[in-house]
């Protein structure tokens, strides 16, 4: 059986699904005796006809008895294990089998067993054997004599065994009721072991495949929670104390959190290393960009952080990035109502053609998307001039030729360097462009490396159709359209929503231009490459939810970018960019690692991750 992440039994096995650690899924039919035959993917068991061969010779002839009485004596049972033995970092181990018929005599024994014992015997009757069986309710500890223990049972009950490998301990259920305890101090490298004796009988086992009859897991979080409560309720030293207050101290200020640092340092009696202003400086910074208000954050960086940006290429490049996609998003086109999408208006923000499959950016044959009229007024802005980080004001000013036009792909063969910008920044990383936003000295007609492929509605290629989304872009023409032209809710909407698509295109264009400079320094590697040509690619979908670079837009995007910018500010001013707080969690999934693969007991508990997630009260029964 395939086992997955999704699964049932990963459900109550995280730990050792995730580590690879192989669990009993069916029946092994190269572990079973003769007199046993199995079915339905191994995992159903019936009990055939039995035979004995007669060692000897008459007239060199080899005979064969065949028992028509078979089930008689204890000589006719047999057994099976399954495929493998039961994990002990499960911490707590559980299958179930149903009796599908009871047979003659209904001698049927579900246990567990070693690899090293006799399969012509029920469980429970040799050493490292232990079996309940069904004829008598009797459980049997390595011994052929039983002891009581529970109901008989027979055709139609569900039997489970559950094996508590840190206790070592075994209980069996009936129907979904709880037996007891059956069995104490187990050895190790058990086998889940079913056992029959007389014709008819049929068994079959759920080794997690579907939902068990018993809710098994309501023990296994008893069991979590009986480890995580003798954790915490273990006392440390004052030494210890002491130390772990100032790594969660550190830990506080490394990540910003000022208000919670100062008031967990006023009781603790900690001091920074770091300047308080320092700190909340670095939070500020640090919610901005959670917020999407890269530009407002990259100028806080260039105030209180000089030549970090500028010498930290790499930063810069996924700062630009992530603040192209922020002016995407500021394009609002839930205000222009589920209507407009079909309609012309519809088609400027994504720059596709209503006539465009879906999930394609536009071909050169597509026609031209309908544009309209520059607006008179320029919405106020709080965009800075001189920054690299400044958004574009103004109207991109157009190319009289193909030959003037600036490489639009910084992936081109033919792709050359920008030249001079007038307006450089204070940190000396402003990428060539003139003031009204045009590229200048822009070199090269570069042909797309990629077109829309109509028959399927998908994008190939590494160049994403760029070239041709810009060209359509470039297609903006005042004279177009007329404000009579849109209905009163798009004509109210349209000077706005105009600027801010002119914004994006401009922007786009200084973007592309530092990443051919990253290109001529060797920056730009594969997953830059990709990383840019994802972000390009949004504007040339209708219908941006569903398209590949969708994750993109989500907020929790947000957060890698902003990690990186405070490494990059503590590097900066000389701190470690990794605490000894998140050192030490490190070093604790790596001994929990160690521990999964040495198959210790309950190792899959004790998964210091999971125990993080959750207090103490929640884990007990939630969890």
């Amino acid at each position: 059986m395939m086992i997955t992440k999704n699964s049932y039994l990963h459900e109550l096995y995280p730990g050792v699904i995730e580590a690879g650690i192989p669990l009993p899924t069916h029946w092994n039919p190269k572990d079973k005796y003769q007199y046993l035959g199995l079915s339905l993917s191994n995992l159903r068991v019936h009990y055939k006809a039995c035979f004995s061969a007669v060692n000897e010779f008459l007239n060199n002839k080899f005979l064969v008895e065949f028992h028509s009485g078979a089930g008689k004596t204890h000589k006719d049972a047999a057994a099976v294990r399954s495929n493998c033995p039961i994990p002990a970092a499960c911490g707590l181990y559980y299958f179930e089998v149903k009796i599908i018929n009871k047979g003659r005599d209904g001698y049927i024994g579900i246990g567990l067993s070693q690899s090293s014992v006799c399969l012509n015997r029920l469980p429970g009757w040799d050493k490292f054997s232990y079996g309940y069986h069904g004829d008598d309710g009797n459980s049997f500890c390595s011994s052929g004599s039983g002891s009581p223990y529970g109901p008989t049972f027979t055709t139609g009950d569900v039997i489970g065994c559950g094996v508590h490998l840190m206790k070592k301990t075994c209980f069996y259920t009936k129907n979904g009721r709880h037996l007891g305890i059956a069995f104490t101090d187990l050895p190790g490298e058990l086998y889940p072991t079913v056992g029959l004796q007389t014709p008819g009988e049929v068994v079959e086992v759920n080794f997690g495949q579907q939902p068990f009859e018993y809710d098994i897991m309501e023990e296994i979080k008893q069991v979590r929670y009986e480890v995580f409560l003798n954790i915490r309720q273990t006392t440390l030293p004052k030494k210890k104390v002491e130390f772990m207050n100032s790594i969660i101290s550190a830990f506080l200020v490394q990540e910003a959190l000022a208000g919670t640092a100062k008031s967990f340092n006023s009781v603790t009696y900690q001091t920074n290393k770091e300047p308080q202003e320092s700190v909340e400086n670095r939070q500020r910074i640090r919610m901005l960009l959670l917020e999407g208000q890269v530009e407002v954050a990259c100028e806080m960086i260039d105030r209180c952080y000089p030549e970090l940006l500028s010498n930290n290429m790499q930063l810069a490049f996924e700062l630009k990035v992530r603040q192209f996609i922020e002016l995407f998003l500021s394009i609002d086109l839930a205000a222009l109502g589920e209507d407009l999408h079909a309609g012309s208006f519809g088609s400027l923000p994504s720059l596709s053609s209503p006539n465009s499959p879906p999930h394609c950016s536009p071909s050169r044959d597509s026609p031209t998307p309908v544009v309209m009229k520059s607006p008179s007024r320029t919405p106020p802005s709080k965009m800075g001039s001189g920054s690299l980080f400044a958004s574009p004001k103004g109207s991109p000013v157009r190319e009289k030729s193909p030959a003037a036009a600036a490489p639009l792909s910084p992936f081109a063969d033919n792709a050359e360097e920008c030249g001079n910008s007038e307006d450089s920044s204070r940190n000396g990383c402003e990428m060539d462009s003139c003031e009204n936003g045009c590229v200048e000295n822009g070199g090269g007609n570069a042909e797309p490396e990629t077109v829309a492929e109509e028959s399927t509605g998908k994008c190939s290629g590494n160049g994403a159709g760029i070239d041709d989304v810009y060209d359509d872009m470039e297609d903006f023409d005042g004279d177009q359209l007329e404000p009579e032209d849109f209905s009163d809710s798009e004509a109210e909407y349209a000077p706005d929503l105009f600027y801010r698509v002119e914004q994006l295109v401009v922007f786009g264009r200084k973007l592309n231009q530092f990443a051919m400079r990253m290109e001529d320094q060797q920056l730009m590697d594969e997953k830059n490459k990709q990383l840019l040509l994802s972000a390009f690619s949004l504007i040339a979908y209708s219908n941006v939810k569903s398209c590949p670079a969708a994750y993109l837009l989500k907020p929790e995007q947000r957060e890698p970018l902003a990690n990186a910018v405070n490494s990059a500010i503590l590097e900066y001013l000389g701190h470690p960019q990794t605490s000894a707080l998140q050192m030490l969690v490190s070093h604790a999934r790596h001994l929990h690692e160690e521990m999964l693969k040495a198959n210790l007991p309950g190792a899959s508990i004790v998964d210091p991750m999971r125990m993080l997630e959750f207090k103490a009260d929640a884990y007990r029964g939630h969890v």
